[in-house]
């Protein structure tokens, strides 16, 4: 979704880790709760490695 919408790589990572896990709250493959994966997002952090 968020390439379709053309956002930015670091933003397109924090959406897939937030709905990756809202997903892991449900027994259901690719069910997220909306309203939490906007949360999650915004508390993802993604910092360079290497």
């Amino acid at each position: 979704m968020g390439l379709a919408k053309k956002k930015p790589p670091k933003e397109c990572l924090k959406l897939a880790a937030a709905c990756g896990m809202s997903n892991a709250r449900f027994l259901e493959i690719g069910v997220v709760n909306k309203n939490e994966v906007e949360v999650l997002k915004d508390r993802v952090e993604i910092e360079k490695i290497f």
